[in-house]
């Protein structure tokens, strides 16, 4: 399933009126909210993001819970890959959008999103070159 941003509280970690979480900026952190039937679950965010392609979310729940979990596919990333508990999990969204994924979750649940950053030359004016890495320069 897929959403646009107008859906969801655009604000790192917080519950979306779907009683789920979203996670909107890509930096390490952690988070408590109540979700799903109103158990309170944390998740902790890992990553050296935007200098590594590579964020992880670890989550702590006193029980198991259905919830959406919202991740922004930033606009740069073609290709993006995930993975819940060391399995790869299909993505029907592309960047730009925010890729849901509504499951029953438990404690110890754990999330990587990567997103791939590539290397694109530029020509400019007068016989200039760049050659950028990471967001902004898989354009």
């Amino acid at each position: 399933m897929e959403s646009n941003y107008n859906d969801i509280y655009d604000v790192h970690g917080q519950a979306t009126p779907d009683r789920g979480l979203a996670a909107m900026m890509y930096a390490p952190c952690t988070v408590t909210a109540q979700v799903g039937d109103g158990t309170k679950v944390t998740l902790e965010q890992s990553t050296c993001y935007p200098f590594d392609e590579r964020i992880e979310l670890l989550l702590s729940s006193p029980k198991s819970v259905a919830f959406p979990l919202y991740l922004r596919i930033p606009a740069w990333c073609a290709q993006p890959k995930l993975s819940i508990n060391g399995q790869p999990a299909e993505i029907v969204a592309k960047g730009g959008e925010l890729l849901r994924i509504a499951r029953t979750w438990s404690s110890g649940d754990k999330v990587v999103w990567e997103l791939p950053m590539a290397i694109a030359v530029r020509q400019w004016e007068k016989n200039r070159t760049t050659a950028p890495y990471g967001p902004g320069g898989s354009r």
